[in-house]
């Protein structure tokens, strides 16, 4: 029962005595973006069609790839 009560007081103790938990505001700016500052001048674009063959080849490939691990059991 001692020890019940020592380790309830430890919380409460411990809880008290700590700061509430923030976010430090942004010191650059009022941009929430952190890659607001990362730009690009090229002037190349690729096709809105070759870049989805793209997409959707690496998403395939991404699922076939194999994971290092324990074989997955057989169902």
């Amino acid at each position: 029962m001692i020890m019940k009560t020592l380790v309830g007081a430890a919380i409460a103790l411990s809880a008290y005595g700590t700061a509430p938990a923030g976010g430090e505001p942004n010191p650059v700016g009022t941009d929430p973006n952190p890659f607001s500052a990362l730009s690009c001048s090229c002037q190349e674009t690729t096709p809105a069609a070759t870049a989805r063959e793209e997409i959707d080849r690496g998403i395939r490939n991404g699922l076939r790839a194999s994971l290092p691990g324990p074989p997955a059991a057989a169902a």
